[in-house]
């Protein structure tokens, strides 16, 4: 089964881009999963670990890839492969929104309500927590699962609205079309093939935008937006200067925006959109960029072999660097050195 994307439908949404309240949400601190408190002594449960235990409740699920190894916080997401059958999850306790990669036909029950009917490819779905959910797939269905944290969903209304929201809720989808969203959710399906580019900095921005996304649109009760203004003036010559410093500092390291935005002296909230209209770019793409210059000067010293200058810049390992080092360059490593 394939999931071929091309065209406009991937083309980066409006909403993303500097200037926009989506843009700057997307830079927001994370918070650690809370989905209850546990006994004294007794480790938290993560969202891996709810969200495993509520998908893979039947044979007929199998996982292709989910996102337990890749270091995510506040989001859980999984590529299913799955048989016919009908399969009664129980009370869901995070936000589910799935999207199907086939074409198929679905029945859904959520708490008694009964809907049904012909599902096309990149449909999308949602389910909201406390949810009693039940499905019957008519037909072999891959399919993409994103389990996100409601702490998160909270913040990101709160952000919107600049005032504290608690339990907020999202209408419950079925078969619904819907083009932004479907990109955000193909970029986490792209993020759980790329294991060697699995970027903490990535998805902290993607998980945001979806929350702001779903929330614009699919509020349960809608939510107002507050004061905001945005700050469409780019970072200091100075805020530049340290930041690039701190990033060829800490190439190796996972960096998370939180960083960058206390590095800048400015709140998280700003960062992402004053950073795009400096660099017009996002900070995870600028931080590639950032490695890959400091891959080139490596190369062209020619003391470190190829494999070292790979972890030293921060790729996962020399078949990562390469791959990335390809794409930008149009040469290989080994190409390259050898032109300086």
């Amino acid at each position: 089964m394939t999931d071929n994307n091309s065209g406009l439908a991937d083309q980066e949404p409006s909403f993303l881009r500097a200037g926009t309240m989506e843009a700057a949400l997307a830079a927001a601190p994370r918070r650690p999963y809370a989905h209850s408190q546990p006994p004294r002594g007794v480790a938290a449960p993560t969202i891996d670990d709810v969200t495993r235990k509520t998908l893979y409740v039947s044979d007929c699920i199998a996982p292709v890839v989910d996102s337990r190894a890749l270091g995510w916080s506040d989001v859980f997401a999984a590529r299913t492969s799955e048989l016919p059958h009908n399969t009664q999850y129980g009370v869901t306790s995070t936000f589910w929104v799935s999207m199907s990669l086939d074409d198929s036909f679905v029945q859904r029950r959520l708490d008694g309500k009964d809907e049904e009917g012909e599902v096309a490819r990149h449909s999308i779905y949602i389910v909201s927590p406390g949810t009693n959910k039940s499905i019957q797939l008519g037909r072999q269905t891959d399919l993409l699962h994103v389990f996100v944290n409601p702490a998160l969903i909270d913040e990101v209304a709160s952000e919107i609205a600049q005032k504290t929201m608690r339990n907020v809720l999202l209408n419950p989808l079925f078969n619904k079309t819907d083009a932004e969203l479907g990109y955000l959710l193909r970029a986490i399906k792209r993020s759980l093939a790329e294991t060697d580019n699995a970027s903490p900095l990535k998805m902290d921005y993607l998980s945001r935008a979806l929350c702001a996304d779903l929330l614009e649109k699919y509020a349960l009760e809608p939510v107002e937006r507050g004061d905001f203004r945005p700050m469409l003036e780019g970072l200091s010559r100075r805020q530049i200067a340290l930041m690039q410093d701190y990033l060829e500092s800490n190439l190796a390291q996972d960096v998370r925006i939180s960083d960058l935005a206390s590095l800048c002296g400015v709140s998280v909230t700003a960062f992402s959109s004053r950073f795009k209209a400096s660099k017009g770019m996002t900070p995870y793409q600028y931080l590639i960029q950032v490695r890959l210059e400091k891959g080139k000067q490596l190369l062209a010293e020619g003391k470190l072999p190829i494999s070292e200058i790979a972890i030293a810049c921060g790729f996962t390992d020399q078949a990562h660097f390469t791959k990335v080092f390809g794409q930008r360059t149009g040469f290989r490593p080994s190409e390259y050195r050898k032109m300086c």
